[in-house]
C-alpha cells in the first residue's frame, strides 16, 4: 500500500540475520517489532550494527509498548526510528524514507551516534524516564 514492490519478511530474529548476511546489499532498511520470540529486536538490531558491510543499513523498531525504556534501549542499539504499532500510515512512509535517504547518503543511521549512546540513556536514568 506505501508503494514499496520489493518487501522481504521472516519469523525470527536468526532467519533475518541470515537473510541479511546472504543478501543484505539488496535491502534499503529493516522494519523489526522488538517482541519476537527467542530474541527480541533489539537483539537484532544490536547485531545487524555488528556485522562487518551490514553496519549502516537503516533499522526502523516497531513496538506495542511505547516505554521509555524501549525507547531508549532501540536508541542506544542503533535504531534509525521508532514507531508504535499499529503506525499510521503517514509515519510509516515517513520513517521508511527517512531509512531510504539515510541509505542513499551512505551516512550513519542512527538517531544518536554511538559514542554518544551512553550518555544519553545516563541522562534519561538521571531524569527518571527509564
Amino acid at each position: 500500500a506505501l508503494g514499496f514492490q520489493h518487501t522481504f519478511g521472516v519469523g525470527s530474529v536468526d532467519e533475518a540475520l541470515a537473510e541479511l548476511r546472504k543478501n543484505g546489499k539488496k535491502y534499503f532498511c529493516v522494519l523489526s517489532d522488538i517482541s519476537m520470540p527467542l530474541k527480541s529486536g533489539i537483539n537484532l538490531l544490536q547485531e545487524i550494527r555488528a556485522i562487518d558491510g551490514l553496519g549502516t543499513i537503516p533499522v526502523v523498531v516497531c513496538t506495542a509498548h511505547p516505554t521509555g525504556e524501549n525507547l531508549v534501549r532501540s536508541i542506544v542499539a542503533g535504531a534509525t526510528g521508532f514507531i508504535v504499532k499499529p503506525p499510521r500510515k503517514a509515519l510509516l512512509r515517513s520513517e521508511l524514507d527517512k531509512a531510504k535517504r539515510f541509505f542513499r547518503l551512505g551516512k550513519d543511521p542512527r538517531l544518536c551516534p554511538a559514542d554518544l549512546a551512553p550518555k544519553f540513556e545516563d541522562a534519561m536514568r538521571r531524569r527518571g524516564l527509564i
